[in-house]
């Protein structure tokens, strides 16, 4: 979810009012209420929609909602009030339940179905807990295993890793003049069939390095969503193979995407990066396919198995 809300902070959702503004196209106003336009502050806190939503919910942010005219300064206090608490549990839930209300946004626009408040929590928290429980679960696991167990089976996998990982290639296309930059993502077996294909449009960063980190970052939670467990990621840029790895120094601006990176691909069983200067048609094509759409595209093989 950590993606969806760095979407939030960067303007990187395709609201009605956001598109209508760029394009001159569509209708601008909240398909919810239908009384104001569709920002991403009235979607997710102001409309009465989103109200109904935040009025049930288990969590409560006491005297930040005089924020909502703002994302970025209600985000910063839920964060600071975080600190104050201590209840890193209570954001988690938060994150989760503003995912809920952009997907039960999405039903209402594309599916033209209702979600009700009640279920949209109860989905929130059965998928926050079910998280928290496997991030425990994990952790338990790891700290019971035998040291000789735990080196045989990496040896075995190792030895396997170039039969049963995906091979991930990315690719990333900067358009100045529209400061966005599209990102390829392919996913490919050890027969070289590509399995599955993303699409991805993101804001402009101020260097090509900090753009392919981000782009990486998109790549691991994509995978992470399809339940893949072994991986290999194969990256043209070889000073940010080094910072992923640690043996080059990363300025302060990569050094958030660098920690986010360092924990998503912890969660795999089996994560590696390498250097590698060609070989990406697919996610190049992709990379600028990318520049042309406003809602992120997939594309899967039926027939993977995973």
């Amino acid at each position: 979810m950590k993606v969806f809300i760095w979407k939030c902070l960067h303007g990187g959702l395709p609201v009605r009012a956001e598109i209508h503004r760029r394009t001159r196209q569509g209708n601008p106003m909240c398909i919810g209420c239908g009384d104001k336009e569709e920002t991403l502050e009235h979607l997710l806190i102001q409309c009465t929609k989103a109200k109904e939503i935040w009025k049930m919910a288990p969590v409560q942010w006491d005297g930040i909602m005089e924020l909502s005219d703002c994302f970025i300064k209600w985000w910063t206090a839920i964060m600071e009030a975080q600190q104050d608490r201590g209840r890193e549990d209570q954001v988690n839930l938060t994150i989760n339940i503003l995912w809920q209300i952009w997907k039960a946004r999405n039903d209402r626009e594309f599916n033209h179905k209702e979600r009700e408040p009640q279920k949209i929590i109860q989905r929130a928290m059965k998928e926050w807990t079910e998280f928290d429980e496997a991030n425990k679960e994990n952790v338990a696991r790891k700290n019971t295993q035998e040291t000789e167990i735990h080196q045989r089976t990496e040896q075995e996998q190792e030895q396997n890793e170039s039969h049963t990982s995906l091979l991930i290639k990315i690719h990333t296309h900067q358009d100045k003049r529209q400061a966005i930059v599209g990102i390829g993502i392919t996913a490919t077996d050890a027969m070289g069939q590509i399995q599955v294909g993303w699409a991805l449009r993101e804001r402009l960063s101020a260097e090509p390095i900090q753009d392919q980190a981000v782009a990486v970052r998109l790549a691991l939670l994509n995978a992470i969503s399809q339940g893949w467990r072994s991986i290999r990621l194969e990256l043209d840029n070889k000073e940010l193979v080094e910072c992923i790895k640690g043996s080059r120094h990363c300025n302060h601006m990569m050094a958030t995407l660098m920690e986010d990176i360092q924990f998503i691909s912890n969660q795999f069983h089996k994560c590696s990066f390498s250097f590698a200067k060609s070989g990406k048609v697919g996610s190049i094509k992709l990379s600028l396919h990318a520049l042309n759409i406003w809602i992120d595209e997939e594309w899967v093989n039926p027939t993977l198995r995973c």
